[in-house]
């Protein structure tokens, strides 16, 4: 492909290049021929005008002096003749008399000067009729001088030749290096290319200049390494959900065998391992929700649902599914909002971005403790902010906090069966920041965040109305 591409540019290139020669040629030769004719015609002018000025009754009256100033005339190639006071041409050559025949002289008689070009015996000629300063007088009334209109070609020629042979051959030469250097950034790009194709991501090709090739040199290196950042995450959040789901398995199995072999024969223990055997199930289910709806996320069957909605009610519907959760974590949840909050949004997918950071500040929030949850118009957007009073986050990883299980691999994970004390973040699945981003962006919103340590965090999502 990539020679096919420099094979191109070469023909391309040496295809201009001809064609532009053979237009030059061509213009040149019109040129020559037009630049030739003008000046024959001037020279006949100056030359008539030089005999006309010298011409008399005289020229007539004695041939000797008419053939003496024919042979002047004709060692320049001019042809001669004189023109009577009754229009009547004479010459002393044939071969001027038919010129002088064929030209239309009456014109000249009342003292205008004649100049064109006259066909005799298939041969071109061009001629100037020059009428003597006292027309009125004598027998002379005005010389003809003519010259064949003809250019020697075959010198021309070859010269134009030569020099356009030269040019052509500087013009491969060029057009030869020119399609090489064209060509050199797209065949790096397509081995680069390949190599991605076959799993190299860490395939880069060197970038010169800034023209639109260096351009392309840049998008390739930009996108070999999203994707090589893109491999990396994948395998951390493959390898972090692979710990999720290795972690409830392992206890569902340990209590279900423990069941199985009678291992457990009190009702408290039967029960213990049925809580277990239930909270870590409800795990599995939330953590394959997330998974489904972040595979789904950016694809044709990921849709919203448009209409014309009160955030307001948004926003007490999820603390109200979560006040039973929060009691049993002995946190309280807090709505403000002032007054209704239309917004043309999907309500159902706000509500999952809400119920998503209340679950996490739910988790976070310390015993005693109040999440918020705030809304509120400004400037044609939105705003809601979820607050929890928990341990904040480090200045260094809140750039990273919607990435996929940054949060997850930044606590070291954690165990349901074995619930950390009250205070300490608490990890979920790792993966709930990624789907509000994920769905906020799909709402045409923003989500950021802002948290100092030991003060709480702060999640602040804007919805244009």
């Amino acid at each position: 492909m990539a020679r096919s591409l420099r094979a191109r540019l070469g023909l391309a290139l040496g295809l201009t290049a001809a064609v532009s020669l053979a237009a030059s040629a061509v213009i040149t030769f019109g040129l020559v021929r037009r630049y030739s004719a003008d000046q024959a015609t001037a020279e006949l002018a100056r030359t008539a005008q030089a005999v006309a000025a010298e011409a008399g009754d005289d020229l007539v009256l004695q041939p000797a002096r008419f053939r003496a100033m024919r042979r002047v005339l004709e060692a320049s190639g001019d042809l001669f003749a004189t023109v009577g006071r009754l229009g009547r041409t004479v010459a002393d050559t044939a071969e001027a008399q038919s010129v002088a025949d064929a030209i239309e002289v009456q014109p000249v008689l009342t003292g205008q000067t004649l100049r064109g070009y006259v066909q005799v015996s298939g041969i071109r000629y061009a001629y100037v009729v020059i009428p003597r300063a006292q027309p009125r007088r004598g027998l002379v009334a005005g010389v003809v001088v003519a010259k064949r209109a003809g250019v020697a070609w075959g010198p021309i020629l070859a010269r134009v030749l030569f020099a356009a042979g030269l040019a052509g051959l500087l013009g491969a030469l060029a057009a030869t290096l020119l399609a090489r250097r064209l060509a050199k950034p797209v065949q790096e790009v397509a081995a680069a290319t390949t190599r991605v194709a076959s799993g190299d991501l860490q395939a880069r090709v060197p970038v010169e200049g800034s023209d639109e090739l260096a351009d392309l040199g840049r998008s390739f290196n930009q996108m070999a390494s999203g994707l090589e950042e893109a491999r990396r995450r994948e395998g951390e959040f493959l390898s972090s959900v692979s710990h999720e789901l290795r972690t409830p398995i392992t206890a569902i199995r340990g209590y279900v065998e423990a069941l199985d072999e009678g291992a457990v024969h009190d009702a408290k223990g039967r029960a213990e391992a049925l809580r277990v055997i239930k909270t870590e199930t409800a795990r599995l289910e939330r953590l394959v929700a997330d998974v489904m709806d972040l595979a789904r996320m950016g694809t044709q069957s990921f849709r919203l649902d448009m209409r014309d909605a009160d955030i307001a009610q948004v926003l007490e519907q999820a603390a109200t599914a979560h006040r039973a959760e929060a009691g049993e974590a002995r946190v309280s949840i807090e709505v403000s909002v002032e007054g209704p909050l239309p917004c043309r949004t999907d309500p159902d997918r706000v509500r999952q971005v809400v119920t998503n950071l209340v679950e996490n500040a739910v988790r976070v929030t310390p015993v005693g403790g109040t999440i918020h949850l705030t809304g509120r118009e400004t400037q044609g957007w939105v705003l809601i902010d979820v607050t929890d009073p928990g341990p904040g986050i480090p200045p260094e990883h809140l750039p990273h906090v919607f990435e996929r299980t940054y949060l997850r691999n930044m606590t070291g994970g954690g165990n349901a069966a074995a619930p950390p004390p009250p205070g300490r973040l608490v990890p979920g699945s790792g993966l709930g920041l990624a789907i509000v981003r994920e769905l906020i962006h799909a709402l045409g919103g923003q989500v950021n965040v802002a948290s100092e340590p030991g003060r709480g965090t702060t999640f602040r999502i804007a919805l244009p109305r």
